[in-house]
């Protein structure tokens, strides 16, 4: 993203902080529910499950990558809002942010 180039992934948990409409290629999903085996961490039987993406709406993203190769606007806004979604002042200031509350929290526990 910080080199302008368009994302596609899952519109799913993390990848959803920062791939949206506006700032990449979110591809739709449906939720699959894990068994014993499917994943090295599920041992037994649980509510677990992941985001089986849409290989469809995937494919159709990628075409709409090809189309926009050239698309100036698209790679500048990107470009944009990756240098300001992680930049290191921003993200300082969540950290500072975060351990403001851990400390209030500690006291309010005492």
């Amino acid at each position: 993203m910080l080199f302008g180039k368009p994302v596609i992934a899952t519109d799913f948990s993390g990848t959803t902080d920062f791939i949206n409409q506006q700032t990449g290629l979110p591809v739709s999903w449906q939720k699959k529910m894990l068994k014993k085996g499917d994943y090295p961490f599920i041992t037994t039987e649980s509510n677990a499950y992941w985001a089986e993406p849409d290989i469809g709406h995937a494919a159709k993203q990628m075409q709409l990558v090809l189309q926009s190769a050239n698309n100036k606007s698209l790679q500048d806004k990107t470009r944009k809002f990756a240098l300001q979604q992680f930049s290191l002042l921003r993200i300082g200031k969540l950290i500072k942010q975060r351990l403001r509350e851990i400390k209030n929290n500690g006291r309010n526990n005492e």
